[in-house]
C-alpha cells in the first residue's frame, strides 16, 4: 500500500482510497504477468496486515474480498477504470 489512509478521514473516503489502492496493485500484478487466480490470492493474503497494521478497524473481510474481485476484473479490463478514459 503505497497511500497512508487515516482514520480521521470519513469513512466513505476511507474505502475509496483503499479500492483505488488495492484496484491499482492488481492492475500491476497483473501486467507482471500473473494470472487473474493468482492475482486474487495475492490481494487476499494481504487482509490481515492492511486490518492490523495500517489499523484500518472498519474493514470488513466481506468488504476487503468485494474490493479484491472488482480489483482482479478491472485489472483484465483497465480500461474500464475511470469512466473508459
Amino acid at each position: 500500500m503505497k497511500t497512508a489512509i487515516s482514520n480521521r478521514a470519513p469513512l466513505k473516503e476511507r474505502q475509496a482510497l483503499l479500492s483505488e489502492e488495492i484496484t491499482l496493485e492488481a492492475i500491476n500484478f497483473h501486467r507482471q504477468g500473473y494470472d487473474v487466480s493468482a492475482v486474487k490470492q495475492q490481494m487476499l493474503r494481504r487482509y490481515d496486515d492492511i486490518v492490523s497494521v495500517m489499523d484500518q478497524w472498519w474493514l470488513t473481510e466481506d468488504f476487503y474480498c468485494w474490493i479484491v474481485e472488482y480489483a482482479v476484473r478491472n485489472a483484465e479490463r483497465p480500461e474500464l477504470l475511470h469512466g473508459g478514459r
